[in-house]
């Protein structure tokens, strides 16, 4: 069409320049319909692609300049076909920054040095969201089982419920976590503590039982749920300063081994007569931040009935610097370049467009980072980049709106990628082991968690080639 868009007409696209579109149908699509990487033998007499909707690999007879394509030059090899594909079944885990969603005072997704991958509030109704810049005396504490400053700062506060979606009828492990972040003493505070209607804790202090307020606590609780979804109800009650329940945040971990997603493939790449393949474990089906992986699959074109050899695996869940913002010491949920779990739908995201503050020119700055292993080029010491690409810069793209058609708020997509170094040593291919990262914000950042690799160093070791892009608008 030529004119505008409403939203009686979620699939509809226009030719009208800066004129903003639904696009219901391409939201859930993204990364997994089309075609990924493209690449050639080194010989270059075969063609090699990445069938995003089959995951597949397909090969293309390109030895004669005279070829057509047809079933004689083109095959296809579907990944479930083949050997050697990772295993995505996991235990099911679930850990939640308890708190608000909006920027300044929202809980944001982090992944604390014991490498738990903490989401951004999720799955909460009631209640409000608080910030507090706090100093928590035991932080990381291995007896108190604590983790680290981001959980305790935010927080949910009120008569509120959590409504964890479970995959499997059985009994889960619930920690909840707690800090009180005012200056409170014993019986200030007092809430009772429910799961799926029975009574966990009644009059519950936290400053009773945590010894004095500033300090995590941790109280875990074994919980049935059989209907798919745990409850968790927090219910406050008159104490000397407030009538106020108060969590900083909570995990739940499963018995039982679960599939946790999709294998997505999309990084192509030949070197010394094999192929390798860039695939992600999306999390979509357990929609945890602890089930994203990153893979290398190694391939022989000539053999395909070998099936694939695992040459890299990487826990997605490492921390980043954020898209934007990111020398604010206030919490930013919209600004996160946290890896999460793969969505299909808006409301998966939490973010709440009504609510947050707009940009200059009317538009909400906001990220979603999901992970495509996009490239894999080798450096000339045997190593590897590998290139990750976000979905989410394509599933909003710029000044579009939201898979939502009740909401004309227009969306401006930061799309934090990243790149990083895989290094090989004895034969042995290891990322980012190596860091000289000396960055204004973040040192403990990357897979390593000490910080990504020097800019500097890839520059030295092979040249970049950077492309025109159109500037996305700034706000802060």
């Amino acid at each position: 069409m030529t004119g505008d868009v409403d939203g009686t007409m979620p699939y509809a696209l226009t030719s009208a320049e800066g004129t903003a579109t639904f696009d219901m149908d391409a939201f859930a699509k993204i990364g997994s319909i089309g075609f990924g990487d493209i690449d050639v033998e080194e010989d270059e007499q075969t063609l090699w692609m990445v069938n995003l909707k089959q995951r597949s690999l397909v090969s293309l007879d390109v030895s004669d300049p005279d070829v057509v394509p047809g079933t004689q030059t083109v095959k296809s090899f579907p990944l479930s076909n083949m050997t050697g594909l990772p295993n995505l079944n996991y235990r099911y885990a679930m850990c939640i920054n308890a708190g608000g969603n909006l920027n300044n005072t929202g809980a944001e997704p982090f992944t604390d040095p014991n490498k738990v991958a903490w989401d951004k509030n999720k799955y909460g109704t009631g209640g409000t969201g608080g910030y507090a810049a706090i100093t928590v005396a035991n932080l990381l504490n291995e007896t108190d089982k604590t983790s680290d400053r981001p959980l305790y700062r935010t927080f949910r506060k009120g008569t509120f419920s959590y409504q964890v979606p479970v995959p499997i009828a059985e009994t889960y492990t619930v920690t909840l976590h707690f800090a009180e972040p005012n200056n409170y003493g014993v019986g200030d505070r007092l809430f009772d503590i429910s799961a799926e209607g029975q009574v966990l804790a009644s009059s519950f202090d936290i400053v009773q039982e945590a010894g004095g307020n500033k300090r995590a606590i941790t109280r875990t609780f074994q919980v049935e749920a059989t209907d798919g979804v745990l409850n968790l109800d927090f219910i406050a009650k008159q104490g000397a300063s407030v009538k106020e329940a108060l969590l900083s945040g909570f995990e739940v971990v499963g018995q039982s081994i679960m599939e946790s997603g999709v294998l997505r493939p999309w990084g192509l790449s030949f070197r010394n007569g094999l192929g390798y393949l860039g695939v992600v474990a999306d999390g979509s089906v357990s929609k945890s931040r602890e089930h994203l992986f990153g893979f290398v699959l190694s391939f022989d074109p000539d053999n395909m009935a070998s099936g694939f050899t695992e040459v890299l695996a990487f826990p997605l869940g490492y921390p980043r610097e954020r898209a934007s913002n990111a020398h604010i010491p206030q919490p930013q949920p919209l600004r996160s370049s946290e890896w999460q779990a793969w969505v299909s739908d808006w409301d998966q995201t939490v973010i709440i467009t009504k609510e947050e503050q707009l940009s200059s020119t009317k538009a909400l700055l906001c990220s979603y980072a999901q992970p495509i292993l996009s490239d894999i080029n080798f450096t000339s010491d045997g190593g590897m980049t590998i290139g990750l690409m976000d979905r989410w810069g394509h599933q909003t793209g710029y000044r579009n709106y939201p898979a939502d058609t009740t909401d004309n708020t227009l969306i401006v997509a930061y799309g934090p990628g990243d790149l990083l170094r895989v290094n090989r040593r004895n034969g042995i291919f290891r990322i980012e082991d190596e860091q000289q990262d000396l960055g204004p914000f973040r040192t403990d950042d990357g897979p390593s968690f000490r910080g990504e690799f020097s800019m500097t160093m890839l520059l030295w070791q092979q040249p970049l080639t950077m492309e025109r892009f159109r500037p996305v608008e700034m706000h802060y």
